[in-house]
């Protein structure tokens, strides 16, 4: 558990963010608006990204809502989305057999995927 979960911020910022219609920043500890604010720059970028990529987000995760995980799968064309049923914010720590399972499902089906030519 990480210690924004711990302290019951990762929710309550969760809970704010919806409440404001996504303009979570002011109710967010400052090391995550740095995040947003970079992540803001380099969303537009995300078209450029060629390599085949696994997302894999928890459908019950209330920090990294599962709208985003939708967002960047939309954004990423070689991208597969996977959500994890019952999954929260820590599915690698709450489902660790699962997450293993997807990712290495994921890379054994690449082994056999040609190179992909930019």
């Amino acid at each position: 558990m990480c210690t924004f979960c711990d302290l019951g911020i990762c929710r309550a910022s969760a809970r704010r963010s919806r409440s404001r219609g996504g303009r979570w920043a002011r109710a967010c500890p400052p090391r995550w608006r740095a995040f947003e604010m970079m992540v803001g720059k380099l969303k537009d970028l995300l078209h450029r990204i060629t390599t085949p990529t696994l997302i894999l987000v928890g459908e019950e995760d209330a920090v990294t809502l599962p709208e985003m995980a939708d967002r960047l799968h939309e954004r990423i064309a070689s991208s597969r989305l996977l959500q994890l049923p019952h999954g929260g914010h820590m599915s690698n720590l709450e489902q660790p057999e699962a997450v293993n399972a997807a990712i290495s499902t994921f890379l054994d089906e690449m082994r056999g995927a040609p190179l992909q030519a930019e």
